[in-house]
């Protein structure tokens, strides 16, 4: 089968704020018609404050994501970052998103959060650490849960002659 989509979007860049908005249809392979869309905010705070930057995305889409059964997808998350003082960063997110297969109306539920802390070494390293949680709940019976910590260290190359 086949799908079609139609969609249109706007973009409006502030000072300090970039914003996208579309709307569209998608026609999936059933034949059904879905309404799709996204919402992007994204705002990068003062100099003088220590909160950097903040950002909210919201999505629904119609996708196969690589399988021959199609799914409707609706994700929200949230993300924002800290500076803690010039070297050090704090960023916390944390997202929604379900799954609901268009022939069978079984749908999949994930939810995430996540906070992490990098700091800056010297200008080329940066070590990190975090910690992200995520539950996956499909139905009652086989819900699951999992816990995630991290540990990093990365440096930047600069690979002009």
């Amino acid at each position: 089968g086949s799908q079609r989509h139609l969609s249109a979007a706007r973009s409006f860049v502030l000072e300090n704020t970039t914003t996208r908005f579309g709307i569209g249809a998608s026609q999936a392979s059933t034949d059904d018609v879905f309404v799709t869309g996204s919402a992007i905010l994204k705002h990068t705070f003062a100099d003088e404050s220590p909160l950097g930057t903040f950002t909210a995305t919201a999505d629904r889409r119609v996708t196969r994501e690589g399988r021959t059964d199609e799914d409707v997808v609706t994700s929200l998350s949230v993300a924002a970052s800290y500076a803690l003082n010039p070297v050090a960063n704090l960023r916390l997110s944390a997202g929604f998103a379900q799954s609901e297969d268009i022939m069978s109306g079984d749908s999949v539920d994930v939810g995430q959060a996540n906070l992490s802390l990098r700091y800056a070494l010297n200008s080329d390293w940066t070590a990190s650490a975090g910690i992200g949680v995520q539950s996956r709940d499909p139905s009652a019976d086989t819900a699951t849960d999992s816990t995630t910590l991290s540990l990093g260290l990365s440096r930047t190359f600069d690979l002009r002659r």
